[in-house]
This record gives structure tokens, C-alpha cells and sequence, in this order.
């Protein structure tokens, strides 16, 4: 029984250490927060938004280019389908297996 009750003190201990790091942690985080200065103006899409991802936002935007990915993502669905032969490749399997079997019992 001291054992349990080791073991409940020793994990009311490590949570009272992690409730304890998680508040230090947080709490310098809400005073940086506190401590921004009010912008009037917010900043335009251009500025938030690299070079990059906005040519990439309209590559996607274009019609020709979400055609293709539509056919791409028809071509991978249908690739990763089930075999149709599933029968044929289980019966092949156990036809090896088979196989294997009645040449280890004639040697």
C-alpha cells in the first residue's frame, strides 16, 4: 500500500512541476502581447504574403492548372485501386506454397 501511495505523490509531484513550467512558460508569452503597440492600419495581402506563395496561389487560381491536377488526382486514385486479379494473385501464391511444400516433402 506505500508503494501506491508513492506512486499517487510521485505523479501529483510531476504534475504540479509541469502545471508550474507550463504557467512560466505562457506568461511572458501574454505580456509580450500586452505590450504590442495598436496599429491603425493593417498590413496589405502583398506584404504578409511572400513572392513565392502568391505565385503559387495563382498557379492554383488558373483553370488549366486545377484541370490538370483534377486528371492527375483521377490517374493516382486509379492506380492505387485494388487489383482486379486478386483471386489470381492469392491462387498463385498458394500454388507456390504448395509447390514448395511437395518439394520439401520429396527430398
Amino acid at each position: 500500500m506505500s508503494q501506491g501511495k508513492s506512486i499517487a505523490g510521485a505523479a501529483r509531484h510531476i504534475t504540479m512541476i509541469c502545471l508550474a513550467a507550463l504557467v512560466l512558460a505562457t506568461g511572458p508569452l501574454s505580456g509580450a502581447f500586452a505590450a504590442q503597440p495598436a496599429k491603425s492600419t493593417a498590413p496589405s495581402e502583398a506584404e504578409t504574403t511572400p513572392a513565392k506563395v502568391h505565385e503559387l496561389l495563382t498557379l492554383l487560381a488558373d483553370p488549366k492548372v486545377q484541370k490538370w491536377l483534377e486528371q492527375e488526382a483521377k490517374a493516382k486514385a486509379a492506380s492505387q485501386s485494388a487489383p482486379e486479379n486478386v483471386e489470381e494473385a492469392v491462387s498463385h501464391y498458394f500454388d507456390a506454397q504448395l509447390g514448395a511444400v511437395r518439394t520439401h516433402i520429396l527430398a
